[in-house]
């Protein structure tokens, strides 16, 4: 698996960790904070409803007329009257069903507890409140909720994602640029790349680029060894001109190749007596004397296929 493929898995798994963790905590959080309220809020209106019917008459239509006025608010699912032995006096339940999918309902359950409160007469206990909160509204609101938290984290999925795409252009671009610059190198071409401003990766340009300098200098010193070495091997070190070897191997390839031109022509020029003018001129005369001829001959204006060689000390 490439380097680009390795670090985009790794900036998916971690995006994703995150916000499935982010989404199930503020989930969680918000459905515990709306159990919470509706316990509450179930706690405070039956007790309010008790003190309300304990300081009013018990008569039959003065509580119904009470409850009535209670429970069509809309905000109530159930509200129920026992008498103090349990028996049932008064009951008002509505169902209303919440706009959400049934599966929302099952794996975030709101249950809060009922409100229960004592309504007494006097010194005396008249009755039992039971009151139970529309649960809907809270479902409704969770799922909205949700909804919206879903849509933010794609989008800063979305925005993650782009930044990962830059973070990665970032770093693939100057190592793109190490693999064109090794490339270059068995190319024979000496190429250095500017270091980037990632630490890490400017260790690893530097790097390269010194390498570069020591591989330039290396193959230059190569280079001018081997020159000399066929310099040494191709010329008489006195006058520059071609040796014996070099110029009999060309002599042999030019009668051998079919395409060369069917004519040609061969100057033999042998300096007389080279023995009585060494002793003449001496060794240093002698060689400068040589140096001249070989020099005279190169400055003739010959066809540049010609040659020019020492095939001997004369």
């Amino acid at each position: 698996m490439s380097l680009t493929r390795q670090l985009w898995l790794a900036i998916i798994t971690l995006t994703t960790v995150a916000f499935l963790g982010s989404f199930l905590l503020s989930t969680l959080t918000a459905r515990n904070y709306l159990e919470n309220q509706l316990t509450v809020k179930n706690e405070d209106n039956a007790s309010a409803l008790a003190l309300s019917m304990s300081q009013q008459a018990k008569d039959q239509v003065t509580v119904e007329l009470q409850v009535a006025a209670l429970y069509d608010s809309g905000q109530y699912a159930l509200i129920r009257l026992r008498t103090p032995e349990g028996q049932p006096m008064l009951e008002k339940a509505s169902t209303r069903e919440a706009q959400v999918p049934d599966w929302f309902r099952t794996l975030l359950p709101i249950k809060p507890r009922h409100g229960m409160a004592q309504v007494s007469d006097g010194w005396t206990q008249f009755a039992s409140i039971e009151l139970v909160s529309q649960d809907s509204y809270a479902y409704e609101e969770l799922w909205q909720g949700s909804q919206k938290l879903l849509w933010w984290f794609l989008a800063g999925g979305l925005v993650i994602g782009l930044c990962g795409s830059l973070m990665l252009l970032r770093i693939t671009r100057p190592l793109k640029e190490v693999a064109r610059q090794a490339q270059a190198i068995t190319e024979r071409r000496f190429v250095k790349n500017a270091e980037p401003s990632i630490p890490e990766l400017r260790s690893v340009a530097r790097a390269m680029n010194d390498m570069v300098d020591r591989l330039r200098s290396m193959f230059e010193e190569e280079a001018n060894r081997l020159e000399a070495v066929r310099q040494e091997a191709n010329q008489d070190a006195l006058t520059g001109l071609a040796n014996r070897a070099y110029f009999m191997n060309r002599l042999d390839i030019a009668l051998q190749d079919e395409d060369s031109p069917p004519e040609g022509s061969v100057l033999l020029l042998r300096i007389a007596d080279l023995a009585g003018i060494n002793k003449r001129l001496g060794r240093e005369g002698t060689d400068e004397l040589l140096r001249k001829t070989a020099h005279i001959l190169l400055a003739q204006h010959l066809p540049d296929s010609s040659i020019g060689a020492r095939l001997n000390g004369a």
